[in-house]
């Protein structure tokens, strides 16, 4: 297989194309931001703002629905979005995986399940 088949870009946005159910993203996501994949010295790189609220390929969030800090990233292609949050303070990892645009309603939908889960 070719690099273009692997990665492609739409919109001029960059695509990974991954596979995978939300539980199997929610336990990438804690491994990655839990220090548990990569070298702590690049962990702290991912989660180190180099830009306005955007680490290393990592969103960065702070003050969402009572966390002192959110990591992970937004995604979305050809009708689907997917949301990954990662809160490494207090060791939790959500994924959600849905048909449609996403935006806010997505963003709603995270803030009221960490919400439930800080209860």
């Amino acid at each position: 297989m070719d690099r273009e088949s692997k990665v492609g870009s739409v919109g001029g946005r960059t695509v990974g194309g991954g596979a995978a159910d939300a539980p199997t993203l929610a336990t990438w996501g804690y491994r990655l931001y839990g220090g548990l994949i990569l070298p702590p010295d690049r962990t702290v790189e991912l989660t180190t703002p180099v830009a306005p609220d955007y680490g290393l390929g990592t969103m960065i969030v702070s003050g969402l629905a009572g966390t002192d800090l959110l990591v992970g990233h937004l995604g979305g292609i050809n009708g689907y979005s997917t949301l990954l949050a990662v809160d490494p303070i207090r060791e939790l990892s959500i994924a959600f995986l849905t048909v449609g645009a996403g935006g806010p309603a997505l963003t709603d939908l995270i803030e009221q399940a960490l919400r439930t889960l800080a209860a």
